[in-house]
């Protein structure tokens, strides 16, 4: 709860409004104490993850700035952040689409340039983003298959869910 309060302060900072960072942070922490802290729930686990991820994204340099090294490396951790995220809940993965379209923004306000280069851009940024996500969903898909449960994996996050994902159209 704290690294998420932090961040979404950092965030409001960061959107020049550092008093909504604030209340965004305070708001977050009081309605997260619910349940007396019995038990915690996965959105407590996903939550510094996005918010993490979007504050990197937020805080990249821009390419005008020249500093292209540092806004890889953001991209790619932001990415394995989103990565983590959906491991914890695949259902989160509709908010990495969020955070995408928010880094697909972040990209276009006033860069120089054609729309061949912001479709460049987009594309660079895009992919170190999916790297993450892809690289973990792999590695935890090839894990279960190494024990003998891939099965029991495929099921429980994709055929299980398959109901509540149909219950909400």
């Amino acid at each position: 709860i704290t690294v998420t309060c932090f961040t979404l302060y950092r965030l409001g900072e960061r959107l020049g409004h550092s008093g909504a960072g604030w209340i965004a942070g305070l708001l977050y922490a009081v309605l997260s104490l619910n349940n007396s802290g019995m038990a915690v729930h996965r959105e407590l686990l996903f939550a510094p993850c996005v918010t993490l991820a979007l504050w990197l994204i937020l805080s990249a340099p821009t390419a005008d700035e020249g500093a292209a090294r540092a806004v890889v490396w953001r991209y790619l951790l932001a990415g394995l952040l989103l990565g983590f995220g959906i491991q914890i809940k695949f259902l989160y993965g509709l908010d990495c689409v969020a955070i995408g379209l928010i880094a697909l923004w972040h990209l276009w306000p006033g860069r120089p340039g054609s729309l061949a280069a912001f479709i460049r851009r987009t594309v660079g940024y895009g992919s170190l983003l999916l790297i993450g996500p892809v690289l973990l969903m792999g590695l935890t898909a090839g894990y279960s298959a190494l024990k003998g449960s891939l099965g029991e994996y495929l099921y429980a996050n994709f055929v299980a869910p398959s109901p509540y994902v149909r219950a909400y159209r």
